[in-house]
């Protein structure tokens, strides 16, 4: 979803008129899209070793505000 984001906002700002442009603009959004799934397989990774996910569920079953607090906690610095 983000990546499709990423390469709406990249076409719609840039106004691609030649092929290479739409290439570029997809390109961007590939190479955002395999960081993104690096992240995704890190933190399940991490969800799974320290047994987190099943509690927190539990805990607060928003799963709205669990998915929000997950992406902060991934993106701030450790």
């Amino acid at each position: 979803m983000l990546t499709l984001a990423i390469v709406l906002i990249t076409i719609l700002a840039g106004d691609p008129k030649t092929i290479a442009d739409k290439r570029s603009a997809l390109a961007v959004g590939s190479s955002i899209s395999a960081l993104l799934l690096v992240f995704g397989v890190v933190g399940a990774g991490a969800e799974y070793r320290h047994r987190t996910l099943a509690p927190a569920l539990l805990v607060a079953p928003g799963r709205g505000r669990l998915l929000v607090a997950r992406v902060i906690a991934y993106g701030s610095p450790a």
